[in-house]
């Protein structure tokens, strides 16, 4: 290789590494973070228990009490149907 092209490669090398040496790692910029919030978990409290169970736990228990109505109204309307069925039957 030429003195010239060495002098360039050097100079090359000595810029790139003048820039790595104010920049540090992704990995020890991580850890010296800790760990990062990731925007969707929440940090899970008596406060925030109780809350959550104020707002959709009362849902749950509406919901639940919906779906046992209807599902008695459903079998209320199959044993309709069935004494129906065996009268129409004894008939024939």
């Amino acid at each position: 290789m030429s003195d010239k092209i060495k002098s360039e490669a050097m100079k090359e090398v000595k810029h790139m590494q003048s820039k790595s040496e104010g920049t540090k790692d992704m990995k020890q910029m991580q850890r010296s973070k800790g760990k990062g919030w990731d925007g969707k978990s929440r940090p899970v409290t008596d406060k925030y228990r109780n809350r959550w169970e104020e707002i959709f736990g009362q849902r749950e228990d509406e919901e639940l009490k919906k779906s046992y109505e209807q599902s008695k109204r459903n079998r209320e309307e199959r044993e309709d149907n069935e004494e129906y069925l065996k009268e129409i039957k004894n008939k024939l």
